[in-house]
């Protein structure tokens, strides 16, 4: 599956629904205003004494009801999209979802946190913080408006009764919904079908209006309990139809974020199972809160009932999606409480022999670009590698907010010179509580120890912690890093990298064009950032003018000649507007940066961070690979 084509065809699917709903509440104004104009029309007559025939439609009432449904539509739409844009932990929340730490963590609640975290290294994404739902069914969701701002929810029971693989194909299958756009999709249909719903409860509210009026105002209070019951009808039937659409978008999502799971793991059987234990399971997936029937769509599994295919329903049957993952499947489903052997039928042979992970050699532009929302079994067995070289002592030190912000202070300070580091460190002991400066003390000894090419797996990691920060200790903490950074008055581009990827997966908004680009028209942008990405990686200026020139071929455009970036601030807003990009111009541009990367046979700590921060902050998550 290309992952630029589903961003492009999502975008369009997107406004398709966007014009279906428009659509939709349009008629709606325009039925409900038409029999309201003349309700009011006739009230009026009747008012003055005259006959009901000479009743005329007066525009003025037609256009005042239609502006209050609309501001009603709209104003709810925007309310309740405002309310869920706050990130993927407040619909967690209002599920009674429990943040899951490493620290605090059950035995089997480990397990759902190990592989959280090595699916999501192993796709490009930043850890997704976890919440655990107090409930026996088994079922997930993600949750989120962006991929900074996802969550992960999984209920007590997916924990308890599906093992690793089964648990794996669940949360491949939720981070294709990430990935495919499918989380602002589902916030949107969430948003404007309360909108619709919003003119039904005002119908009700009309409805209750006449027990308060006297009698010599009957006329009146019959009018509007007219004006209520249209009102609720109407209101209720946009609700209706609304479901109807947000439906059969869902049905066909489910379809490709199965598909995307097998394609991610190479392990059918995870995925496939699951769903049979769901099948099997006497609760199935059922969900058993009021909050589910709002975001049924969003689930793995169908969160409302038991039921076989209706036009309501948010998810394909079960058997269907079974089949769709094992064609020979008996029909046998799976009572995960009962003892069982394993009966998977024929695997597809890719699936069958265990991939080797990638030479380095073999990694070429379009191999890597491939992967870009397409993980491989190969990039799972990456994850675990990198996940595996830390120290178990560092994970467990990234687990509070503490914690993890003092762990970025470290590894600024580790990849900087003697001179520098002891400069930072004179800082960061003014700065900081002497408990906290101890404690950074210890975590800059393990930074130290490690590789600089898992800083970004150690920045991925700490994301669950960080994202719990309040609004003042964010930016008390992102003004220490600006510190630490300014000491030596040189920018480098890992400390250019490591402060964009975290700026970017804690979602600090930047200011970005709504007009989408064409390659053609960033020239500029393309020179610079290909320019610094041969500077990290070649010896001297010449193999630099080389990397470029080699690259610079692969974008199509007009011949320009290589420069010398002086000041690596500038990648800001090149970056900035390249990520105005239309879905499918972006690949060209990371092609064409893994060509300059590859140009001399290796592969640099710098060039790989900078590579993986550019496709992140391009919203192009970049899965890691064997080097």
């Amino acid at each position: 599956m290309n992952f630029f084509e589903q961003q492009d065809q999502a975008r369009s699917s997107t406004a398709r629904l966007t014009l279906l709903f428009s659509v939709a509440i349009v008629t709606l104004i325009l039925i409900t205003s038409f029999p309201a104009a003349w309700l009011f029309a006739t009230i009026d007559v009747q008012a003055q004494g005259n006959d009901a025939t000479a009743t005329t439609l007066r525009f003025d009432v037609f256009a005042g009801v239609a502006a209050v449904i609309l501001c009603v539509v709209v104003l709810g739409a925007l309310y309740r999209i405002a309310q869920l844009r706050s990130g993927g932990s407040a619909i967690a929340a209002s599920m009674g979802g429990i943040l899951l730490t490493r620290n605090q963590a059950a035995d089997d609640e480990l397990k759902i946190l190990n592989v959280v975290e090595e699916m999501a290294i192993a796709s490009g994404l930043p850890v997704p913080p976890v919440y655990l739902i107090n409930d026996d069914a088994i079922n997930a969701f993600a949750a989120g408006y962006r991929q900074q701002d996802a969550v992960i929810g999984i209920t007590r029971g997916a924990i308890r009764l599906l093992d690793r693989d089964e648990l794996q194909g669940v949360i491949a299958h939720e981070f294709s919904h990430v990935f495919n756009g499918d989380m602002r999709l589902n916030l949107r249909l969430v948003g404007w079908l309360h909108g619709l719903l919003l003119i039904g409860l005002l119908g009700r509210v009309l409805l209750r209006i006449p027990r308060s009026v006297n009698r010599q105002r009957s006329q009146f209070g019959g009018g509007v309990v007219a004006l209520g019951f249209l009102f609720t009808v109407l209101g209720y039937t946009g609700v209706l139809f609304g479901n109807l659409i947000k439906s059969a978008v869902s049905r066909q999502r489910e379809f490709l974020a199965d598909a995307s799971a097998v394609q991610f793991t190479r392990n059918p059987e995870g995925i496939g199972n699951a769903l049979k234990k769901i099948g099997g399971f006497p609760l199935g997936s059922r969900l058993l809160m009021n909050e589910v029937t709002e975001i049924s769509h969003m689930l793995f599994g169908d969160g409302v009932m038991k039921r076989s295919f209706s036009w309501f329903a948010t998810h394909p049957p079960l058997a269907d999606r079974i089949r769709r993952i094992d064609p020979n499947w008996d029909g046998v489903l799976i009572n995960p409480e009962k003892p069982r052997e394993r009966s998977w039928s024929s695997l597809p042979p890719e699936a069958q022999s265990t991939p080797q992970p990638l030479r380095p050699e073999e990694v070429l532009a379009s191999t890597v670009v491939a992967s870009i929302g397409n993980a491989t079994a190969a990039n799972i067995a990456e994850a675990r590698a990198q996940l595996d070289a830390l120290p178990t002592e560092m994970r467990q030190q990234l687990d509070t907010t503490l914690e993890a912000a003092l762990m970025m202070y470290a590894i600024v300070i580790a990849d900087a010179g003697a001179d520098t580091a002891r400069k930072q460190l004179a800082l960061l002991q003014q700065l900081l509580s002497p408990p906290s400066f101890r404690l950074l003390v210890q975590q800059l000894r393990l930074a130290r120890l490690q590789s600089r090419a898992l800083d970004q797996t150690v920045v991925d990691l700490a994301q669950p912690a960080l994202k719990q920060l309040s609004p003042a200790q964010l930016d008390d903490f992102l003004r220490v890093l600006e510190k630490l950074v300014a000491v030596d008055a040189v920018l480098t581009l890992h400390e250019w990298s490591l402060g964009a990827l975290l700026r970017h997966h804690l979602g600090i908004s930047q200011i970005i064009d709504k007009q989408r680009r064409e390659l053609a028209a960033c020239p500029g942008e393309c020179r610079l950032l290909l320019a610094a990405l041969a500077q990290a990686g070649q010896q001297d200026a010449v193999a630099a003018a080389q990397a470029f020139a080699a690259a610079w071929t692969l974008l199509g455009l007009l011949p320009v000649d290589y420069l010398v970036v002086s000041d690596f601030r500038q990648l800001d807003s090149a970056v900035r507007t390249l990520r105005a990009l239309k879905p499918l111009q972006k690949p060209a541009l990371l092609k064409a940066m893994v060509s300059c990367m590859h140009h001399d046979g290796t592969v640099k700590d710098t060039e790989s961070m900078l590579l993986r921060t550019v496709a992140a902050l391009l919203d192009c998550p970049l899965p890691p690979w064997a080097r």
